[in-house]
């Protein structure tokens, strides 16, 4: 919205600050999908440090669903988008109820 000039402060910062608005999204960016399953998947993908999603998912999730989601296996769970986790947890849930 507007920058604070640093002799707002004191001591005076060697940066700016702004003030800023965030807007509430209208929707959820999962849609429908269980905000619990999708916590699971997103926890453990991040659940150890320097590995891979198909290291880290490997007990929950198999090379073949991530894969059919577009997630390539090599890819760290820092580089996988909003959506891609929430299409994995789709396809786990529906895998789970077959």
């Amino acid at each position: 919205m507007f920058i604070v000039p640093s002799e707002a402060f004191y001591p005076i910062p060697k940066v700016e600050s702004a003030i800023i608005y965030l807007r509430p999204l209208s929707s959820r960016v999962g849609g429908d999908v269980c905000i619990d399953s999708l916590g699971k998947i997103v926890t453990q993908a991040f659940s150890q440090r320097r590995k891979t999603i198909a290291n880290t998912l490997k007990k929950l999730v198999s090379q073949e669903l991530l894969l059919a989601v577009g997630i390539k296996l090599e890819q760290r769970p820092e580089t996988i988008s909003v959506a891609q986790y929430v299409s994995l947890t789709k396809a786990w849930l529906s895998s789970l109820n077959r």
